[in-house]
């Protein structure tokens, strides 16, 4: 997920970006294209059932309503990869045992050492 996740990171995750448009079928279309980028993901987490397309969410009934739920859906999935983003960082950082000092890997893997933070 790694290049899709940091594609991702650089757009709103308020889905401003798909708001200004206003256009149903661009945001339709970003949430078919997130879905299908990140459904083998979900599957692979156990989600029984990924529904690739939108009709979950344009429902034909009210052109509004099916903008703002996809729209929704957008900042939704974009909030939840920033989420999942930051909680792989800090699973990198490694804490050394015993009398050694413990140290950290930060997203840039370099290292430092207890010390070094403290002094931050």
């Amino acid at each position: 997920m790694g290049a899709a996740a940091s594609i991702e990171m650089q757009k709103p995750t308020d889905a401003s970006d798909i708001l200004i448009t206003g256009s149903l079928k661009y945001a339709k279309d970003e949430v078919i294209r997130l879905r299908e980028l990140l459904g083998q993901y979900a599957k692979d987490a156990g989600f029984a059932e990924v529904i690739y397309d939108a009709s979950d969410l344009v429902l034909g009934e009210n052109e509004q309503d099916d903008f703002e739920r996809c729209v929704d859906e957008v900042a939704h999935i974009r909030a939840a990869l920033r989420m999942s983003t930051q909680k792989s960082r800090r699973q990198t950082r490694v804490k050394m045992t015993g009398s050694e000092d413990i140290q950290y890997q930060d997203f840039q893997n370099k290292r430092r050492s207890q010390s070094d933070i403290s002094s931050d």
